[in-house]
């Protein structure tokens, strides 16, 4: 099997585990550089390895070269396949070495082409996560704003652009509730961190509170349904029992999801258990690199289809 693998912005010590791993049993070419796609205009690869799609103003960081963002139309592959973070982390599975998703396909949890195995899924499922009930709409529980980085690859926004969409869709929940809203900033460490801002925010009804220093839990206790767009965080919220209102197809629960603001009166409830198993479908250890299972599985339901 040929495999290209884009290392951007990758840890190097997890490229160096990554890459011994597969190279026990594929042939696997190394992207460091916009410049190394060049070396392989003659390869026909099976499968493209990438977290590429998420960056954003590429041509800073590549010394001005125009570059839109997506793989050279002279690379040649059967599959892609995205490497994204782990979005059941937070239940213990990045301490198990899952720390990414892999993503077969597409980047959209509905249209990618994982296939739920259940040999796979038997494996994955020691690390079994209570699906708690869906909460009920009630006058004491809040409804959550989860907010992110304006500037990713999904939103691509300037900070007024994105303070005028958020004022829009607090605005529209106005017209059908008078519950808390909860504005929670992404959490990020680090104080000198440049993802770290700051959003004005006007609640018609003065019954709004912002939150992201506290843990994700506070909030999840205290709402009933969540409002995102494209960040990890919904999982663990709608696994929670908090109902979840989707504003993009990029968003991992998007599948599972109500998409209407005016959903929040009554929101409806989906198969989380589904979501579960496509979740663990594209959970991988570095043991599973190492045993060449994560390859098999890609030959086996991917490749050989081709």
């Amino acid at each position: 099997m040929n495999i290209l693998f884009i290392t951007f912005y990758i840890k190097k010590e997890k490229i160096k585990s990554i890459q011994e791993s597969l190279n026990k049993y594929a042939s696997v070419k190394l992207i460091e550089d916009y410049d190394d796609f060049k070396k392989y205009r003659e390869i026909n690869f099976d499968v493209v390895l990438t977290a590429l799609y998420w960056k954003i103003n590429w041509a800073d960081h590549f010394e001005k070269k125009k570059f839109d963002k997506k793989i050279p139309d002279f690379i040649k592959y059967k599959l892609i396949i995205y490497q994204e973070s782990n979005p059941l982390s937070s239940y213990g599975f990045q301490s198990k070495n899952f720390l990414y998703r892999y993503s077969f396909g597409n980047i959209c949890l509905e249209k990618q082409k994982n296939i739920i195995d259940k040999d796979i899924i038997k494996k994955r499922d020691i690390y079994k996560i209570e699906i708690k009930p869906y909460k009920k709409p009630e006058p004491q529980l809040a409804i959550l704003i989860l907010l992110q980085n304006y500037f990713n690859h999904f939103l691509n926004m300037k900070l007024e652009e994105y303070e005028k969409y958020i004022q829009n869709i607090i605005n529209e929940i106005r017209k059908y509730s008078n519950n808390k809203i909860i504005v929670r900033y992404k959490y990020i460490e680090k104080e000198n961190d440049h993802r770290k801002y700051s959003i004005k925010l006007n609640d018609p009804n003065n019954n709004m509170i912002f939150t992201g220093s506290n843990p994700l839990d506070e909030d999840i206790k205290n709402s009933y349904i969540a409002i995102a767009h494209s960040t990890n965080a919904v999982v663990k919220i709608i696994f929670e029992g908090v109902h979840l209102i989707s504003l993009s197809k990029f968003c991992l629960c998007d599948q599972f999801a109500n998409k209407d603001i005016k959903d929040i009166v009554n929101p409806k409830e989906f198969d989380r258990e589904l979501l579960y198993n496509k979740l663990l479908s594209c959970s991988w250890s570095f043991e599973d690199f190492n045993n060449n299972n994560f390859l098999n599985y890609v030959n086996k339901h991917l490749l050989l289809n081709k």
